[in-house]
């Protein structure tokens, strides 16, 4: 695989996740073999397998059995946007699935690596493309008839978003385009309402949900106020006839404040129909005096009637959010037990370093919330929110205080000059670091034992 990561902490990550996923020596019995059939392992999130074969004991023993080199990355040269590789693969009835940079799908035989077909026609991504930060795809989406015809071609399919916007039905026996779907294997996104001005883009794998294929969308936000709404949208697996829409910005500020939208995976509770969205701040979102109306929808978890589209609760992270905290990652749904009973919720990492563990039924938190004052923007305009929720528990994923005691520098010399200069502008300012809470705010929740299963 090619891969233009360079963080070398993700780069590691990506290492063992490949392995575990391409270099098994050999693979369990169709008997006992789970598959991988959606992003995540399974619809509800988890990334977990309950295979056992790759232990700690034996993973330093594994060796390479094949790999794959797909050949699509930027050679760099002017016209040639860079390149991303994301993209997990899905395992359905022995074989990989997957995305690259360029939005050609790829299926390989699992066992041997071997190509079973690659996407035909090539979607033709412009390789200039520069409507986000780089041409990236997360992963594709599998769907199969419940009643299949093998006669008929499309009884399986795979889905993916291509960045650009466009949604696609493919045979996944074949790759080819399923001409039912549309009238042509293809929804352009960027064709249908949007309620703003500027492009939809798709970066990660859309949901399939009984026979519905869900999409949210990448929208840049900082570009202007009115960017098109971050709707969330479900289609006929078969037709791709619309079957429902939502939108986090409602429709009468449609036109001054866009975004919100959900560009990281999403989750479903297939057993409540359910659906779970992480969504993004609102545009501008660096400036919010445009757009002072509460948007309870943006940098929240929203939970939807898979089937219908309609609104069941929606739990907001950030106030007014100036900073881009987008929500960045595709909700885990868990089993949470307490007291002797079992509190279904649904977990959600933040770009704040936080947590979020809310009862999965009603967006109840789990743990106690406080409402922390915050200092006020001094930027014309700006009305910025007083307070930020912070959950209590469990501890943030990541330090929540910086002082200047916390300053860097090459040598001790450098340091303390840094130090020095921060503690100066600290004290002129009159501010004071941000803090965690203390542990006497936390000391009461700490008897709480609150063992968590993945669904």
């Amino acid at each position: 695989m090619t891969s233009t990561v360079t963080n070398p902490a993700w780069r590691f990550l990506r290492t063992l996740l490949l392995a575990a996923v391409f270099a098994c020596a050999a693979l369990p019995s169709r008997a006992e073999e789970p598959g991988w059939p959606v992003y995540g392992g399974a619809p509800g999130g988890g990334h977990f397998t309950p295979l056992t074969q790759i232990t700690a004991g034996n993973v330093g023993r594994l060796q390479k059995a094949w790999e794959y080199r797909t050949g699509d990355f930027s050679p760099g040269s002017p016209g040639h946007r860079a390149t991303t590789f994301e993209a997990t693969p899905i395992l359905a009835h022995g074989a990989l699935y997957l995305c690259t940079p360029y939005n050609r799908v790829i299926a390989l035989q699992a066992e041997t690596g071997k190509p079973l077909w690659a996407h035909e026609p090539d979607p033709k991504l412009d390789r200039a493309y520069d409507q986000q930060h780089s041409l990236i795809c997360r992963g594709v989406s599998y769907w199969e008839s419940a009643q299949p015809n093998p006669a008929m071609p499309c009884q399986s399919r795979i889905y993916q978003g291509v960045l650009d916007g466009r949604l696609e039905a493919l045979d996944a026996r074949t790759g080819q385009l399923c001409a039912d779907f549309a009238g042509s294997g293809t929804i352009d996104l960027n064709k249908l309402d949007n309620g703003g001005v500027g492009p939809v883009n798709v970066t990660s794998a859309p949901v399939v949900f009984e026979d519905l294929v869900i999409v949210g969308s990448a929208i840049s936000d900082n570009h202007r106020t009115n960017m098109p709404s971050g709707f969330v949208r479900a289609f006929d697996a078969r037709t791709g006839q619309e079957r429902w829409h939502w939108s986090p910005i409602p429709e009468a500020l449609r036109g001054q404040v866009g975004a919100g939208n959900a560009w990281a995976p999403m989750a479903v509770d297939t057993n409540r129909g359910i659906l779970y969205a992480p969504t993004s701040s609102p545009s501008p979102d660096y400036y919010g005096g445009l757009r002072t109306d509460p948007l309870p929808g943006a940098d929240a978890i929203v939970a939807l009637n898979v089937r219908t589209g309609a609104l069941i609760w929606q739990y907001q992270t950030v106030h007014h959010d100036l900073w881009d905290y987008d929500l960045p990652a595709q909700p885990t749904l868990v089993d949470v037990n307490r007291d002797g009973r079992t509190i279904p919720a649904v977990a959600q990492p933040t770009k704040t370093g936080f947590l979020w563990v809310l009862n999965r039924e009603t967006g109840e938190p789990l743990f106690p919330v406080t409402e922390r004052g915050v200092p006020r923007s001094d930027v014309p305009g700006e009305q910025s929110a007083t307070t930020q929720p912070t959950p209590l528990l469990p501890r943030p994923l990541a330090a929540q205080s910086l002082t200047a005691e916390d300053a860097w520098g090459i040598t001790p010399v450098d340091r303390a000059f840094c130090v020095a200069r921060r503690r100066d502008q600290l004290g002129r300012n009159g501010l004071r670091s941000a803090r965690p809470p203390r542990d006497s705010e936390q000391h009461e929740y700490r008897g709480i034992r609150t063992p968590v299963s993945i669904r």
